[in-house]
């Protein structure tokens, strides 16, 4: 006979006397990782064919265990994931509601009168906006940033580039986004609380860009384009929940400015196509337009396999078009621009590296030949010279420096 625990199914025993004419016993088989089963319940008595049987029972019962413990196991993860998922589309649908509202109570309306543009003799401008950050607020020394900058700071950029144009007789303008329009929060908790804000920021970014956009239409035919950045994901996951909300915020605030100012005018022409990269080919020049994020540290390597790739489809590649590294870098094969922020307090202390606030502009002649201009956005000359915001701001009690405690790094000793 052999005796086997009813509670571990161990084999091992210890005699511990007789009780009322009955032998006890105490399992000592030990578990792997050993601890001892202790258990002083009778043993169950079977033979040898009973015990093949047994054991038989028990492989059986271990693998429903099993079975059962990684089906609760599944049902966990998929619970969790589930509320996850919810709580995120349940703040982009928020986002996607403030959205709407804010257009429905504040209607953009614009004088459409335009004067004659005058001949052209085939040359084509190109204006290229990135890295905008529109709600990143900025206080440091030798730079501010806050919408009330960004607006004074592009409404001095379009007019710089409307004169530099006009010297060459240009006719058609293309407006290029390549990315990073906003800042984004992208943690479950963060983005819950900062929808209805996001969606402030995203109507005041659409009204300074709608107002950009016009200036240049009052003296160009003007083409958009938008691809989006990194710093604008709504969540590191791509997801599309919503008739108006996708993943990025640059792509809501490209689909606003459409539907403000594509229909019946004309002069502006939205461009749709994949919201990463676009091949855009002007006078025989084929310029890749892309944030940046995908392209490395932008050496001659990174961008000669950015180029191989379209030269394998049948597409050469003259010169890539991006922002993303805050720095503007203008060669034969790479055109990038700068931010509109400038310096901030992360690349000045975190990386100690300075930079200044800058956009650029490009003009292709007939011929294919590009020509390529930083603008330096800096320095503010007229500050009352800028975009109509002021109501939206007071409006949406937006953060400015104005709003900042003030604070003094430099000490000025006067003896």
């Amino acid at each position: 006979m052999i005796m086997i625990c009813s509670q571990c199914g161990g084999k091992t025993f210890h005699k511990k006397g007789i009780i009322d004419g009955v032998q006890q016993y105490k399992c000592v088989s030990k578990s792997k990782n050993g601890m001892m089963c202790g258990c002083r319940k009778q043993p169950i008595f079977i033979n040898e064919e009973e015990e093949s049987e047994f054991n038989d029972i028990v492989s059986q019962n271990i693998q429903l265990a099993k079975s059962k413990q990684k089906f609760q196991d599944f049902n966990r993860i998929e619970r969790k994931s589930f509320r996850e998922h919810t709580r995120v589309e349940n703040a982009v649908i928020e986002y996607s509601k403030s959205i709407r509202e804010a257009i429905k109570e504040n209607p953009i309306n614009f004088n459409w009168k335009f004067p004659n543009t005058g001949y052209a003799d085939g040359s084509v401008g190109i204006v290229h906006l990135s890295d905008l950050h529109f709600n990143e607020l900025v206080d440091i020394i030798g730079n501010k940033y806050d919408f009330k900058v960004a607006s004074q700071r592009l409404k001095q950029f379009s007019r710089k580039i409307i004169s530099a144009f006009q010297n060459r007789n240009i006719k058609d303008v293309y407006v290029i986004f390549t990315g990073d329009l906003l800042n984004s929060d992208r943690r479950v908790d963060e983005l819950l609380s900062m929808s209805t804000n996001r969606a402030n920021a995203t109507f005041i970014a659409v009204k300074i860009l709608s107002q950009f956009i016009i200036d240049i239409a009052m003296h160009y035919h003007v083409k958009v384009l938008s691809v989006t950045g990194n710093e604008s994901r709504i969540r590191e996951d791509y997801t599309q929940l919503d008739s108006m909300a996708t993943d990025n915020f640059d792509f809501m605030i490209y689909e606003m400015l459409k539907l403000f100012l594509e229909g019946g005018h004309p002069r502006i022409e939205f461009i749709s196509g994949n919201t990463f990269e676009y091949v855009l080919s002007i006078n025989g020049t084929n310029i890749l337009v892309v944030h940046g994020h995908r392209l490395g540290k932008m050496t001659h390597g990174d961008l000669s396999k950015a180029i191989a790739k379209w030269v394998k489809k049948g597409i050469f590649i003259h010169t890539v078009m991006c922002g993303h590294l805050h720095e503007t870098n203008i060669t034969d094969t790479l055109l990038r621009t700068g931010s509109l922020v400038g310096n901030n307090a992360y690349a000045d202390v975190g990386l100690n590296l300075h930079s200044r606030a800058s956009q650029n502009y490009y003009i292709i002649d007939a011929n294919g030949n590009l020509d390529a201009t930083k603008v330096d956005l800096q320095a503010i000359g007229d500050e009352n010279d800028m975009y109509t915001i002021t109501d939206d701001l007071d409006a949406y009690n937006a953060k400015s420096v104005d709003k900042l405690k003030s604070s003094h790094n430099v000490l000025t000793i006067v003896v």
